[in-house]
């Protein structure tokens, strides 16, 4: 599986729903929630078979920045991080891939009330401590 999952990302395709579901599935298997799931769901399809195996979808929290600056940041990443999605193409196809099969999921969440967003532009440390501090409202109850 990490390998077809490596290719697929180098490619800059979407991983099939069914592996990210074992894979979540098995990750959280005994734990106790609420789960932070970092880049999925993908898809509204990703988003109704996430649901129909964990439950609905109660928060969803989506760091809002610029694909300029995403490629900046991704690029530099790729200079120390030997990945072999970080090139301006692969990023290029990320990118368009994002805006058709994600931006609709984002749709539906929005549409429910419970998308929050986090201003991605700042630093990393920034940013880590506005999503930190917007997990902790999630988890806490506090909306």
């Amino acid at each position: 599986k990490g390998t077809m999952i490596s290719n697929m990302i180098r490619d800059g395709q979407i991983v099939p729903a069914r592996v990210t579901l074992e894979l979540l599935r098995d990750a959280m298997r005994g734990q106790k929630g609420p789960y932070l799931v970092q880049g999925y769901p993908k898809t509204v399809e990703n988003l109704e078979e996430l649901e129909l195996v964990c439950g609905a979808c109660t928060a969803a929290l989506v760091l809002d920045v610029s694909e300029e600056a995403l490629t900046s940041r991704l690029l530099e990443r790729g200079k120390s991080s030997n990945r072999t999605d970080d090139t301006p193409e692969a990023i290029q196809r990320r990118f368009r891939t994002f805006q058709l099969q994600a931006s609709p999921m984002l749709d539906v969440l929005q549409s429910r009330g419970v998308m929050r967003s986090v201003d991605a532009s700042p630093s990393a440390d920034a940013v880590f401590a506005a999503v930190c501090a917007e997990y902790e409202r999630i988890a806490g109850g506090g909306g």
